[in-house]
């Protein structure tokens, strides 16, 4: 205010304590004022306010700067109030500018009411261009608070010795509880000139349009010069942007920031629709890098749509915070669509720039981008760098790893050692292992050969046909009629597969399932054996999950959440055992008998008795005690069974 510096955590007097006409209140906000900004709102709050203005100045009969006297006070306390409305005290704002003070508002109401008391609103245009010329809002009172009208009313009151006379209350000091400022600020970050063709140039009407835009129409229909249409069309020569060096944009994105590109058309980030993968590599420009995709195959979502024939994914390497592409510095890409696992290998460019705030953590950033949906790729388990791929030569080996393979850490290290190489893992197990074919799987096969003659008819050549094309194949179920939503559709052909999974890496063993790639692989090999009026169809078995809730009683010497569990697992063995390698068959026409889930879990040495147990077959309570599912479907455990402890009856 006109005395001092006020401190905004508390209440003060904005006008201080005797407020004149031409008391001023300053308000000053540097954040505001360093903008170039449009338009400021200020809200005023005052303390301690009476129910009305008006009735609180009841009394005041005589206007301020008046000489009263008995007579006066007399012939005036018949007249009404001076204080008529509410809106009798105002103000004007000020805005000082380039070193003066320009009025921006008159007769700001000060006092305007409330549900909750009453407030100060008034709104300040500003016309300045320039950013920081601007640096301060004043507030004028253009009336006292009429403070110096109040002593003269009260003594003539009560000297008056009449009983009626009204005696005039204190006036109101305004006391500001908070003040309240909103603004709004707006900056061109960049800024366009265009220039125009040549036949603009030849009529020596106009070189360049400048705007405050960075993209104009392409076409303009006709230009208008003193009454003179300019024809044909006006095309847009170039367009050449420049920067706003007061502002720079920055885009806040999922794991960094960078600054806007001038030809970026977006105020925030845009990210196309699809799937990303971002690796940093501790490595250097001009080097190597193998990395091992290693896929969770047959965990895509098989709902999700596919990639077309020539479709891969595609590899980007950061330069900066730009992204550019590998396409011509792949080596080798062995999983191109992350639908089986496999080694990218890629020589990182010399010239690209590490230096980026895309991400905090520094390093080689490389992408791997698809359009489609996340999953429509396989699940990752692991991505390793510096792959090789070694494969097996015999030199009078044992040769039984070849049927099951080498399990995974079996090769931990080189037979000679090379000073370069600072260790080797094995991180997964072999694949492909092959014994040489005995004589009787030779004769087999011929017999085989000898009976489907390498064409598609009936349910045994397809089956057949496939397991012996694709040794990762464990079973094959052959449906006809069958398509993938009807099982009567004459001409379709359906064929259910099941993965080898016995010491394989990336199979889920509850619900083993084939790759897409793999599927397509298979049915282009069976579409090349059958019928031209046969359409196949290469799926995966619907796998029923069944979930088991049960509530049992152990006996006292076991212990009741160890054995919890244990009994979570037999439930599993029980319904899927081959995901815990007690068989080998994974079964088609697999049913569920409730009755024999009971008898052999009261056969287990721990169990006393079994209270209640129910069985539901993807999220369905099922009712019969024998559970069965349609041809394409296999019944297999859930991962969790609700087990529970039954409360002990004493009889």
């Amino acid at each position: 205010n006109d005395s001092s510096a006020l401190n905004p955590e508390k209440d003060y007097f904005p006008f201080t304590g005797q407020p004149v006409t031409g008391s001023n209140f300053y308000i000053k906000y540097p954040e505001m004022f360093a903008k170039k900004w449009d338009k400021a709102s200020i809200t005023i709050n005052w303390k301690n306010t009476p129910e009305s203005i008006r009735d609180l100045y009841q009394g005041y009969t005589i206007k301020p700067n008046v000489v009263v006297s008995k007579n006066s006070f007399s012939a005036a306390k018949t007249k009404s109030s001076v204080v008529v409305q509410d809106d009798h005290f105002k103000a004007n704002a000020f805005l000082l500018e380039k070193e003066g003070w320009t009025i921006k508002g008159t007769d700001i109401q000060l006092y305007q009411k409330t549900e909750t008391g009453y407030q100060t609103n008034f709104t300040i245009q500003n016309s300045g261009s320039v950013a920081g010329t601007s640096e301060s809002i004043r507030l004028t009172l253009k009336q006292s608070a009429l403070q110096d009208v109040y002593p003269k009313l009260y003594t003539l009151a009560l000297t008056s010795g009449e009983t009626n006379i009204l005696i005039p209350n204190e006036p109101y000091i305004p006391v500001t509880e908070n003040v309240e400022l909103n603004y709004s600020a707006s900056e061109s970050a960049y800024t366009g000139r265009t220039t125009l063709v040549k036949n603009v140039k030849a009529l020596n009407i106009l070189d360049t349009v400048a705007t405050n835009r960075s993209v104009l129409a392409k076409n303009v229909k006709s230009l208008n010069l003193d009454s003179v249409a300019v024809k044909p069309n006006i095309l847009v020569n170039s367009v050449k942007s420049a920067k706003n060096k007061e502002v720079t944009l920055f885009y806040e994105d999922a794991f960094g920031q960078f600054e806007k590109e001038m030809a970026a058309p977006s105020i925030v980030p845009v990210h196309e629709v699809g799937g990303e993968l971002f690796i940093c590599l501790d490595a250097k420009p001009s080097e190597t890098v193998s990395l091992l995709i290693q896929a969770l195959e047959g965990s895509e979502n098989t709902l999700a749509d596919t990639f077309e024939e020539n479709e891969n994914i595609q590899w980007d390497i950061l330069s900066k915070n730009t992204w550019r592409t590998l396409r011509n510095d792949i080596l080798t890409n062995e999983t191109k669509r992350f639908l089986e696992s496999g080694i990218v290998k890629f020589k990182i460019p010399k010239d690209i720039d590490i230096n980026t705030t895309l991400f905090e953590k520094k390093g080689i950033w490389i992408r791997a981008k698809t359009k489609r949906s996340y999953d429509a790729v396989c699940k990752i388990q692991g991505i390793y760098t510096q792959a090789v791929l070694a494969t097996f030569q015999n030199q009078d080996n044992d040769l039984t790893h070849l049927d099951h393979g080498l399990e995974a850490g079996t090769i931990a290290k080189l037979i000679t050692r090379v000073p370069q190489i600072k260790s080797v893992s094995q991180p997964y197990n072999s694949f492909d292992g092959k014994y040489k074919e005995s004589d009787a799987a030779f004769y087999r096969r011929v017999s085989e050969r000898l009976r489907h003659k390498n064409r598609a008819i009936t349910q045994w050549d397809y089956e057949q046909l496939v397991l012996q094309e694709f040794p990762d194949v464990f079973m094959v179920k052959c449906l006809n009629h069958t398509s993938e939503k009807s099982f009567m559709a004459p001409g379709h052909v359906t064929l259910v597969v099941i993965p080898n999974t016995k010491n394989k890496n990336a199979f889920d063993s509850y619900q083993p399932r084939v790759s897409r790639a793999s599927l397509n692989k298979i049915q282009n090999y069976v579409n090349g054996l059958n019928s031209m009026h046969v359409q196949t169809h290469v799926i995966n078995p619907n796998y029923q999950e069944a979930t088991v809730k049960i509530e049992a009683r152990f006996h006292n010497e076991f212990d009741e959440a160890f054995y919890s569990k244990q009994l979570d697992e037999d439930i599993k063995k029980f319904i899927s055992p081959w995901a815990f390698g007690d068989s080998d068959v994974v079964s088609f026409n697999m049913k569920l008998n409730v009755n024999q889930l009971i008898n052999y879990l009261e056969q287990l040495y721990y169990v006393d008795y079994i209270d209640s147990i129910q069985v539901t077959v993807n999220g369905e309570i099922q009712t019969k005690y024998l559970i069965e599912v349609d041809p394409k479907s296999i019944l297999v455990s859930a991962k969790q069974h609700e087990v529970a402890i039954a409360k002990q009856v004493c009889i």
